[in-house]
């Protein structure tokens, strides 16, 4: 897994993620992903405790394959973790391979490219677009005349189809004076054509 230094640690720059499958047109990495959360506060998770736990020991391994942001590095391995998770909660996850804008390696042969978004990465996921374009927010982010103007150039995913437009919402999406603050890189998103 390619990976990246940042603030002392090294962090993946792509791998696949189980996310709660998309209930409405987005289909970005801001949708409930799992990850090893290993605090006894079980507000902070999901209602897969199996699934979660799954991820702790694949953290704990010699060889680690994932970070605490729920990234696995093989594809293998998610499949693992969404066993668990369909275990516990049919049909409600699936895997999506992601990649920070310009890091080395190609994607899984049998994926499909959805699109490009501004994300905390490296975090809880979350996602520019998915606050101001698919919540209902106070102050609403809809009426801010740039956000609609993004709004129509959403592709089918609800994300957009080029890094440049993703990069130009970023930027106008930091204008904002209610814009939340923090890592924003821009993500690929990719999901399994099967």
């Amino acid at each position: 897994m390619p990976t990246s230094e940042r603030c002392g640690h090294v962090l993946p720059e792509s791998g696949f993620l189980v996310v709660k499958r998309a209930t409405e047109r987005y289909r970005g990495v801001d949708r409930g992903a799992l990850a090893p959360f290993t605090s006894n506060d079980r507000s902070l998770t999901h209602s897969v405790p199996l699934a979660e736990t799954r991820l702790v020991e694949l953290l704990d391994r010699e060889y680690c394959s994932v970070c605490d942001c729920g990234f696995v590095a093989s594809e293998h391995d998610a499949i693992d973790v969404l066993g668990w998770a369909e275990l516990e909660d049919p049909g409600v996850y699936e895997i999506i391979w992601a990649r920070v804008l310009g890091a080395v390696g190609a994607p899984p042969d049998d994926y499909e490219r959805l699109g490009f978004e501004p994300t905390w990465f490296w975090s809880d996921h979350f996602s520019a677009v998915q606050n101001t374009l698919f919540r209902r927010l106070w102050p609403p982010a809809g009426s801010w005349p740039r956000f609609r103007e993004f709004a129509n150039v959403l592709n089918a995913h609800g994300l957009f189809d080029d890094a440049d437009t993703a990069l130009a919402f970023r930027e106008a999406y930091w204008s904002w004076e209610n814009a939340e603050i923090g890592d924003f890189e821009i993500a690929e998103v990719w999901t399994s054509r099967t």
